[in-house]
């Protein structure tokens, strides 16, 4: 999701974040320059420290999204799923169940499922692990069972 931030003094004009940065990390940042404490409840994170180019320490290494919208107007079946640098993992489960991994580095416009290939099932259960404690913290309870289902 583009994000454009103009802020005298703290963000310098030009900066770019090439970290992994969600739509639920808005509030958080904008909630840090206000000055205001983020609840606790809050699931994102501030990256107001990205912005400033500031080192954070760990940052996320892993996205993780839900699309829920079917059947309305774009048609894609429900799916969730998961993304590294590298790899994006995606579980379609409604009106179809099918598992997809992506090799973004060797395959960047995505059109080779590499799921069900003997080399990459050492990345697939990684990715599932991480899937299924992002989807634990964020309380996905529906990715997690489906996740461990296969």
């Amino acid at each position: 999701t583009p994000f454009v931030i103009r802020y005298p003094g703290h963000i310098k004009p030009g900066t770019s974040v090439n970290e992994m940065v969600m739509n639920i990390d808005f509030a958080p940042t904008l909630l840090t320059y206000a000055g205001v404490p983020v609840p606790e409840d809050i699931q994102g994170e501030s990256f107001s420290k990205l912005l400033e180019g500031k080192k954070t320490g760990k940052w996320r290494q892993y996205m993780y999204y839900h699309y829920y919208e079917y059947p309305l107007s774009h048609k894609v079946a429900k799916h969730f799923g998961i993304k590294s640098t590298r790899y994006k993992l995606i579980c379609y489960y409604d009106p179809v169940k099918s598992w997809e991994l992506f090799d973004m580095q060797k395959d960047p416009k995505e059109m080779k499922n590499v799921y069900h290939d003997p080399e990459y099932q050492r990345v697939v259960q990684d990715m599932k692990n991480q899937l299924i404690k992002i989807a634990t913290k964020y309380k996905v309870s529906e990715a997690v069972q489906i996740a461990n289902s296969n």
